[in-house]
């Protein structure tokens, strides 16, 4: 069976360990940005809101508290807490945030029926009822309705959804509460707005202990002292330059020093508003990092600048505010330049797909009803509804339809145009009618409508003009529109439902169902095609889930689980991580001509993506049986893997493809293989190595046994220098010219050694299954130094280009060492789901490591943050990888090895994110964000 000849995945490597957090010294966890857990700072304002609802009001909320009549000698007038500014992703934070209550005077809660269900927001206003008094719990209404009953003294509970039940009867009396309902635009979430800055004032009186008019004043007070005081520091600027000149340099360097202060906060202040903001305003986001690189002091480049990449591997670019309800389709029209969308709101929108700006709307597009499908051609689009109607308009002009064609007896589910301009319609009753976009006339009924057909959920057309009709009893039928023939027997899926439909190159037709399941057809022949795709949950209702295909083989669908996923149909394989953002459904998507993928969701908002951002989707190399051990790139350019099944083979590093018939080693199990000029050495779990010639792949002389019961890993040093660590806890140097033994063996580890590197001026390094790491003098074979690194195995060792050591273990964190006083270097980069068993310097200043979930991480070599989500392609642990300029090959459990172009990561990073940002920052924003920059350029301007 596979797998059986492999000790390392036998056991996984934990042998009867275990690596969950709750064993871990609580002394070793970091601690937060203020000092947690042991700061006791007083916090004057605890903000509880939900983060669905008002994730850009809670933030604007927080820093106007903070800013409204500050004191100009003072950082901030309150000391305001929010969680995703104050708490760091490493707490544990049910503590923090009870500890953050405990030293709050005021408890400001924002209103709405998102946060009246949130689980986190009840529970922070219970921890209050508990400890606090009714008057220190402050009230601002964001979203829905707060009505008090008199009679009762209590809330109208019929009436009101903004807040929690737990709140009936707290307050002895009708407790005043602002109203930031109106607060939505950016415009609306400044001081500078009459009506916000006189909310704020109201909710700071009670914790300023001054009245509202009062604060107003004041802070127009203050402003004018920070002028006068802006003066006055001008003249005496004059004054000592006169007095004195050394007075005057020692004033500069003061000044510059402010400066370097006033930019070091606002530089971690922009990156921590580009984070925020990334989900809801990624333009924005972009802008903010940008500017926070080009402010940043020297101490802060590095942060600043991992902020940038973080921001260009956002696969978000933009969101869009479309309807007031959910976008239930998005199309684009045949050339491009605009796209449609219709809303369960009744409205229909045409936008421009450069500048995402409306262009036209029609908001009453069917009487009344919800607009369910929308399907567009040259210059007219087709929409259907829940009016029985479906409509023919001119993209130029939604005052009118063009035609309102009837027939239907039921809700028209889907519709689909054609590129020769028929139009396709299907409804709730299974009734199945074909038209003609430029006169409106009938083409045909393919199926009347009746109460015991079963519902028509999707249709679609090819571009050879076929049409795939799915159909709620999960069947689907394809049709010649032109003869109104049926072309071959209905094909059942498997599934109760077919959601939606389709068509790749040529034929294929890709189906999403009830079940959560992608599966491809043969559209002529009904035969099935490749494997089904998994890892949506399953749809329910009327809204179903979306497929969409790109460009070279690239699959995009969206389901129930608020979530869009991309895929690659060639391999089958997930490309990226899910797409996050939508809150619900997500029954719109399609992509641009441009490549560029938009989804519409039940949110109403529309969401624009590049997937390009999401990875490199990995090249698979099939053809082993069994784990892959082992992977390296050969001086010609090629590719060499082996593994358990022993043999050896060649790919195109290019195409991927095999370039020769596999060679069996004749060692078993191969465990490990290095490379060094032309020389290839592979290592056997049975303790035997074996030397060949790396171009041609042939043997050089016979294997030999090692004596050490085992090898684990192999790594050539300087000259004709090899070193092999075995299962006996012992490393050995070969002389592979005399093909001898090089001086004695070396000992002290105190298990298995799994990992070799070979670093500058002759240094080893070595890593053995208890978490041991080793710097060794190859020449000599002594020892430098020692030491515990780890909890558990280090799997992964490699030497940077600085000569600096990074590991990777089984405790799944990597870390980086100074090689001569073995002291960590930095935080350890600390995020992967499984265990770290390989680490490699990757391009453009990043580490890259591959772990037990088949995941590959990249990691800012100054901060240890890391870039992006996490890669994936490999269906099981990968446990080799190596690295050719801008290409990397990974060795996987899953039987196969892949190569992958990392070369994104050597990008420009500011000009690809300016790109991606689309825009510049508005006058508002530069306020706003940059109040004391004014000279700054970012992107440009």
């Amino acid at each position: 069976m596979v797998g059986e000849n492999n000790p390392i995945r036998a056991n996984q490597d934990l042998s009867a360990r275990t690596t969950d957090a709750s064993n871990l010294d609580k002394r070793d966890r970091p601690t937060g940005p203020t000092g947690h857990p042991g700061s006791r700072q007083t916090i004057d304002v605890f903000i509880s809101y939900s983060h669905a609802s008002d994730s850009l009001l809670a933030p604007a909320v927080q820093r106007s508290l903070a800013r409204i009549a500050k004191p100009w000698n003072k950082p901030r007038a309150l000391n305001v807490f929010r969680d995703k500014s104050d708490l760091s992703a490493a707490f544990d934070l049910t503590a923090e945030i009870l500890s953050a209550l405990e030293r709050s005077r005021y408890f400001l809660l924002l209103s709405s029926p998102e946060s009246a269900a949130s689980v986190w927001v009840r529970r922070e206003i219970a921890y209050w009822q508990q400890n606090k008094t009714p008057d220190t719990l402050l009230l601002a209404i964001t979203d829905g309705e707060i009505v008090w009953d008199e009679t009762a003294c209590d809330f109208a509970w019929n009436e009101t959804n903004a807040l929690p039940p737990q709140l009936s009867r707290y307050f002895p009396r009708e407790p005043l509460w602002e109203d930031l309902r109106f607060a939505r635009s950016v415009d609306q979430l400044s001081l500078r707005h009459s009506e916000f800055r006189s909310a704020v004032a109201s909710l700071a009186s009670k914790p300023r202990g001054q009245d509202k008019s009062l604060l107003d004043s004041e802070d127009v007070r203050q402003h004018r002292v920070v002028i006068r005081l802006r003066n006055a520091a001008i003249a005496g600027l004059v004054g000592l330059l006169v007095i004195s000149l050394l007075a005057g340099a020692a004033f500069l360097l003061q000044r510059n020093e402010a400066r370097q202060q006033r930019d070091l906060a606002s530089t971690r202040q922009l990156i921590a508003e580009s984070r925020s903001v990334a989900d809801e305003q990624p333009a924005l986001s972009r802008l903010l990092a940008v500017a926070a690189s080009e402010i940043a002091p020297e101490s802060q480049h590095a942060s600043a600048s991992a902020a940038v990449r973080d921001a260009m591997m956002n696969p978000q670019l933009q969101v869009i505010q479309a309807h007031t309800r959910g976008v239930s389709e998005i199309a684009f029209t045949t050339g491009g330049d605009e796209f449609i969308t219709g809303g369960i709101d009744g409205s229909v929108k045409v936008w421009d797909t450069a500048t995402h700006h409306l262009l036209r709307e029609t908001p009453d597009a069917h009487r009344g009803g919800s607009v369910l499908a929308v399907s567009a051609g040259a210059d007219r689009f087709a929409t259907g509804g829940t009016d029985s109607t479906v409509r023919i308009w001119d993209a130029s002009d939604l005052s009118r339809p063009v035609f309102t064609l009837t027939g239907h007896q039921r809700d028209i589910e889907t519709v689909a145009v054609s590129a020769s301009g028929i139009v396709a319609s299907g409804d709730l009753s299974g009734g199945i009618r074909l038209w003609d976009i430029a006169t409106g006339d009938s083409r045909g009924v393919l199926r009347e409508s009746g109460d015991d057909n079963p519902p028509v959920t999707s249709a679609v057309f090819s571009d050879n003009g076929l049409l795939a009709i799915g159909l709620a009893d999960g069947t689907f039928t394809v049709w010649d529109p032109i003869s109104g023939r049926q072309v071959g027997e209905p094909v059942n899926v498997g599934a109760e439902w077919i959601h939606s439909l389709a068509f790749g190159p040529g034929d294929l037709l890709a189906t999403g169902d009830s079940d959560g399941r992608i599966r491809f057809w043969h559209a002529r022949t009904g035969e099935s095609s490749g494997s089904d795709l998994t890892g949506h949950s399953g749809a329910a209702g009327r809204l179903p889930m979306a497929l969409a295909f790109g460009k070279n083989g690239l699959l995009a669908s969206s389901g129930d689980d608020s979530t869009v996923r991309l895929w690659d149909v060639i391999t089958g394989d997930k490309r990226g991580e899910p797409l996050t953002g939508h809150r619900f459904q997500v029954p719109g998507l399609a992509f641009a001509p441009d490549g560029l993928l938009y989804s519409g969701g039940s949110d109403g908002t529309v969401r624009v993506w590049d997937a390009t951002t999401t990875g490199p989707t990995g090249l698979p190399l099939i053809g082993h049986e069994g784990d892959v051990m082992a992977a390296d790139f050969t001086p010609g350019g090629q590719i060499v893997t082996a593994g358990e099944d022993g043999d050896l083979r060649l790919w195109n590093a290019k195409s991927g493809r095999s370039t020769a018939e596999p060679i069996d080693t004749g060692q078993g199990s191969v465990s490990a293989l290095a490379i060094s000029n032309n020389v290839l050495v592979t290592g056997s779990f049975g303790g035997t190595a074996q030397l060949w010639d790396a171009n041609t792949i042939t043997r050089r002389d016979a294997q030999w046994d090692t004596d050490q019961e085992g090898v684990f890993a192999v790594a050539f040093g300087p000259g004709d220098i090899l070193a092999t660590g075995g299962h006996d806890g012992t490393v050995k140097l070969w002389d592979i010219a005399a093909r001898t033994q090089h001086g004695p063996t070396l000992k002290g580890h105190t298990n298995n050694v799994v990992s070799i590197a070979f670093g500058p001026e002759g240094r080893m390094a070595t890593g053995d299954r208890n978490g041991n790491i080793k710097m060794w003098d190859s020449a000599s074979g002594m020892e430098l130094w020692s030491k515990r690194g780890h909890f558990y195995a280090v799997w992964g060792l490699a030497f940077g280009a600085d000569g600096t050591l990074v590991t990777g273990s089984v405790d799944r964190t990597a870390a980086v060492w100074n090689t001569d006083t073995s002291e960590e270097i930095g935080k350890r980069m600390v995020g992967a789901e499984g265990f770290i068993y390989a680490v490699e310097s990757g391009p453009g200043d990043t580490f890259i490591t591959a772990d037990s979930a088949g995941a590959l991480r990249i990691w800012d070599r100054e901060t240890r943050l890391q870039l992006g989500p996490a890669i994936v392609g490999h269906g099981s642990a990968i446990y080799a990888m190596a690295v050719h300029g801008a290409q990397l090959v990974t060795a996987s459990f899953d039987g196969t090895a892949r190569l992958w172009d990392m070369g994104y990561l050597a990008h420009d990073s500011i000009e690809r994110v300016c790109e991606q940002a689309g825009t510049v920052l508005t006058a508002e924003q530069r306020a706003e964000h940059l109040p004391d920059h004014d000279d700054t350029k970012v992107c440009g301007q």
